[in-house]
């Protein structure tokens, strides 16, 4: 996130595990909690008013481990430049 996360929210916490740390002002962390295919939202609001909506997927039980934290970033310092 280019500027410090003030909350995250997700749609469904029993399909999807998120947070922030203060200590970690620009990063969330998150994690598939099931081994089913299911889609689920995410909302990241930043401490100047910014938020970014993702959508999550999780890709089941054989799945790699997932890359959307990368993406959240590369999408986030676009919409900021």
């Amino acid at each position: 996130m280019p500027e410090a996360v003030n909350s995250v929210a997700v749609g469904d916490p029993a399909l999807f595990q998120v947070e922030h740390s203060e200590r970690e002002p620009e990063l969330v962390f998150g994690e598939a909690l099931t081994e089913k295919k299911r889609p689920n939202h995410l909302l990241i609001s930043g401490v100047h008013g910014r938020q970014i909506s993702l959508l999550l997927v999780s890709q089941g039980a054989s799945a790699v481990p997932p890359r959307w934290i990368s993406s959240a970033v590369q999408t986030a310092r676009k919409l900021s430049g």
